[in-house]
């Protein structure tokens, strides 16, 4: 599979170094293929992007047909951390308009529009854009709201403009020229309009285990965000920054940025110095955690019998556990994933498949199972863990990790 090579979207330099690799050797719905996630670290203005990637159509067919906000497991309702932060920036954003304001919305991947719901609910006309055909039918379900299926393009809105509101809502991190897109949005935007973005604040990077994840390929600072943004017709108008956590997600530290539209030139800020402390911690707890991890799955392993041990979750956070522990040569029974659409596929040979719920049939072919997941590892085990009552052991690696 051909990679893509990038330069910085920001300055448009090529002079870059790497500075952390995250291997990712197979991936739901692009299949094994022994991928190496290499980050880059701008040396003109110290901005942080993954190179090579892989290529683009790949990854918008990923985005197509592995929606991961579907919600499968709560019937396409978003879970409650997830309301908490459409309901913040909700708020954030309405501050920026007079009050009783009532514009025009887009919502550039805009999930189960939800937030898009509480604009139409103060009187705004919105629309939505989103390229699961899922969320889509659940947006139209759940709250009535008219979104487009498709990926962004000036040419597919140029019918819907202007706007007085566009949302960027973790969007940007996934696009492989977030600077040509920031550009297009002046030309969809009214005079006064303002354009939300909200992205994961690399100055924090909270996760050591799934930071660097294959999806993202833009990781921004304030000062990146603020140059890429005003490199393209837009002057920063605010900046909040949120620690997130549990409550809110995405759990990680995030920038909440909202834009307008100027003609005024800038001076383009280069704080590598600052970035380059943060990535090398990083780098330093991100090793500390896979040794642990692999401690606590070979622990997992001498307890369960070959073949007795399945795990839950064919995420990200799986593909890169199976690369950088003994997992990935272990028997495993199956992986069991919520997600429809990941049903009888196979993550590194080990197929993934709908948990039944049958407690006979799970009892004569597993004796534990281990949640592979960060973000929704809480979700997962309250989900599952009535079965440790019929001996079933569970496996948590972040609040229970160690194994009895």
């Amino acid at each position: 599979m051909g990679l893509t090579e990038r330069t910085c979207v920001v300055c448009h330099g090529d002079d870059h170094f790497e500075v952390f690799d995250q291997p990712t050797e197979a991936i739901i719905g692009i299949g094994d293929i022994g991928y190496h996630h290499r980050i880059q670290i701008c040396r003109n203005c110290g901005f942080v992007f993954a190179s090579p990637v892989l290529p683009e159509e790949k990854i918008l067919l990923f985005y197509e047909k592995m929606s991961n906000y579907e919600h499968p497991q709560s019937d396409g309702l978003r879970p409650q951390a997830e309301k908490n932060q459409i309901l913040r920036y909700f708020e954030l954003i309405n501050k920026r308009f007079p009050p009783a304001f009532k514009g025009k919305a887009l919502d550039i991947g805009c999930a189960t529009a939800l937030g898009l719901s509480l604009f139409r609910s103060r009187g705004w006309d919105v629309v939505g854009l989103d390229p699961s055909p899922k969320c889509v039918e659940l947006s139209k379900k759940y709250y009535d709201v008219r979104v487009i299926n498709g990926f962004f393009s000036p040419q597919l809105l140029e019918k819907e403009k202007p706007f007085d509101l566009i949302i960027l809502c973790h969007v940007l991190e996934h696009l492989l020229q977030p600077d040509k897109v920031i550009k297009e949005l002046g030309d969809l935007l009214s005079e006064e309009g303002v354009v939300y973005i909200e992205v994961p604040n690399l100055l924090k990077p909270y996760a050591p285990k799934c930071y660097f994840g294959f999806e993202h390929v833009n990781f921004f600072t304030p000062t990146s965000l603020a140059n890429i943004a005003e490199a393209n017709g837009f002057a920063v108008d605010s900046l909040s920054c949120f620690d997130n956590g549990p409550q809110v997600s995405p759990f990680y530290p995030v920038l909440a940025m909202t834009l307008r539209k100027t003609k005024q030139k800038f001076q383009m800020k280069n704080d590598m110095g600052e970035v380059l402390p943060v990535i090398e911690k990083f780098k330093n707890e991100s090793g500390e955690l896979v040794a642990r991890l692999q401690a606590t799955v070979r622990k997992i392993l001498e307890k369960i019998p070959k073949g007795r041990l399945a795990l839950w979750g064919a995420g990200i956070h799986t593909s890169q556990l199976l690369s950088e522990t003994d997992l990935g040569q272990a028997e495993i029974a199956c992986i069991f994933d919520n997600d429809l659409k990941k049903d009888g596929s196979r993550l590194m040979g080990y197929p993934v498949e709908k948990f039944s719920g049958d407690l006979e049939k799970i009892k004569k072919r597993i004796d534990a199972i281990l949640i592979s997941s960060e973000a929704s590892e809480d979700i997962i085990y309250n989900q599952i863990s009535y079965l440790e009552d019929h001996g079933i052991k569970i496996y948590r690696l972040y609040q229970r990790s160690q194994p009895g």
